[in-house]
């Protein structure tokens, strides 16, 4: 039902904007775009972008070539190497868009980028809090109770923060 749910509002999305405009559609070699499209991680679907785009200037895609070409450059985009990279970058991952054979190592690499990526933003957001209460801290309005109550709160942050990086540390150890 997910996966339903996720193509229909892809192919919605891809509805709802011209991905090419008329000298795009004319001038096409639609074995690169298709190669293009897969270097990008697009679904095959997004085929449906170009054609629709394409038939309002009265142009049809080549599927054929499109589709050869799509499918050398998901071969480029589905490496291990590039799954750690999105997953670090935070980008997001759809399940079906790279072939079977590739989809394991790519996502198991995706899924350790997207721990290290989640880890780095909870630690930039614990800083944040820490660095707030080291000015409350020193604050000559805090109270000496307030302050040691600060201090408490930057000490719990600081044991999270250790307790990501090992975590991170631990993930780093895992990446192919």
């Amino acid at each position: 039902m997910t996966k339903l749910f996720v193509t229909v509002m892809v192919s919605l999305f891809l509805y709802g904007c011209a991905s090419m405009n008329k000298d795009e559609c004319k001038m096409a070699d639609w074995k690169n775009r298709g190669r293009m499209d897969g270097l990008e991680g697009r679904p095959s679907e997004f085929l449906a972008s170009h054609t629709k785009a394409c038939s309002e200037h009265g142009i049809k895609p080549d599927a054929k070539l499109y589709q050869v070409g799509r499918k050398e450059g998901i071969q480029s985009y589905c490496t291990p190497r590039n799954g750690l990279a999105h997953g670090k970058g935070g980008k997001t991952y759809s399940m079906g868009t790279c072939p079977s054979k590739l989809e394991g190592p790519y996502f198991l690499q995706f899924k350790m980028g997207e721990g290290i990526y989640k880890n780095n933003k909870e630690i930039e957001r614990l800083t944040q809090l820490m660095a707030a209460n080291d000015k409350r801290i020193i604050s000559y309005k805090t109270s000496s109770s307030d302050r040691e109550n600060y201090l408490n709160k930057n000490k719990g942050y600081q044991r999270r923060i250790d307790a990501l990086k090992k975590e991170m540390y631990l993930l780093k150890g895992n990446v192919f």
